[in-house]
């Protein structure tokens, strides 16, 4: 599992080598698997408070694109390896 605290208003990377879940913590970040996208691409997901997380499944070798879905923020999201 590995935690990513980094998210910022801009658009940031990593590619998956196996199929993992990202999970938001915290805040709110959107995620978007678009080779160039603009400001308003992808999905938000959010941490709701206690026990209620947005996630979503991504597929091995898919390059996924991240940033804060709202200014002025913070986010915190996991990245877990599933089978």
């Amino acid at each position: 599992m590995a935690r990513v605290t980094d998210a910022s208003d801009d658009w940031q990377s990593f590619t998956t080598t196996n199929n993992e879940t990202l999970q938001v913590q915290v805040g709110a970040i959107r995620v978007s698997v678009e080779d160039t996208p603009v400001s308003k691409d992808g999905l938000i997901l959010r941490a709701f408070g206690a026990r209620r997380e947005d996630a979503i499944k991504i597929l091995g070798g898919t390059t996924v694109k991240y940033k804060l879905a709202g200014e002025g923020e913070t986010a915190e999201f996991v990245r877990e390896e599933i089978g």
